[in-house]
């Protein structure tokens, strides 16, 4: 009896008399039903309580699991990151190797066109002389050429003074004839007329 404890309330009279008939239909005591009532209604929140539990357990699990997998995927990519960039500084290193290794390539290259350069230089100076050079030795056959043209040209000039001389004391002899031979004609002319004169006078006496 020290374990046990008296509870009292008050309820509607309806209830209070439902409560009765059904007690007394399944042969129970108020105690046990009342008692029963509030065992199964404990262990139903105690069940439900239980599940929210691990509902929350499940969650905060899931949360703990997302946040390794998040911290993991966060990690894997800074050492992603770090790989990355290390590939990246190891290229530019090889790169500047290989830059490094073709500059004796590129001085030789440099050397070689220099020398390329003088050479055709050189060729160029060359070429240059002997052009002068024919030049200079072709300048006495122009020379003599010019002057071939020269006296080419003096003598068709004469030539062709001369026959306009001849041209110019033919027509002049051709006009002297012309007249002459006009003068001729008048002289006859004028013989005519004084003999014919002279019948008439004649004709008359």
């Amino acid at each position: 009896m020290s374990n046990t404890r008296v509870l009292a309330c008050q309820i509607d009279e309806n209830l209070q008399k439902r409560m009765k008939d059904y007690v007394l239909k399944n042969g129970l005591t108020v105690k046990s039903y009342v008692t029963g009532l509030i065992k199964e209604d404990l262990e139903k929140h105690a069940i439900q309580e239980n599940v929210s539990t691990n509902i929350e357990k499940k969650v905060e699990e899931k949360q703990q699991e997302d946040t390794k997998e998040q911290k993991v995927d966060a990690e894997a990519k800074v050492d992603n990151n770090k790989n990355i960039e290390n590939v990246k500084e190891n290229k530019v290193e090889e790169k500047s190797k290989e830059e490094v290794k073709k500059l004796p390539i590129q001085e030789n290259k440099k050397e070689d066109t220099k020398e390329q350069t003088k050479f055709e230089e050189k060729n160029n100076d060359a070429k240059e002389d002997k052009i002068e050079e024919k030049k200079n030795t072709n300048v006495p056959e122009k020379q003599e050429i010019k002057a071939n043209e020269k006296d080419k040209t003096k003598t068709e000039q004469v030539d062709k003074n001369s026959k306009t001389d001849k041209k110019e004391q033919v027509e002049k002899k051709s006009n002297d004839e012309l007249k002459k031979q006009v003068s001729n004609i008048k002289d006859m002319k004028k013989q005519v007329i004084k003999k014919k004169q002279q019948e008439e006078e004649d004709e008359f006496e």
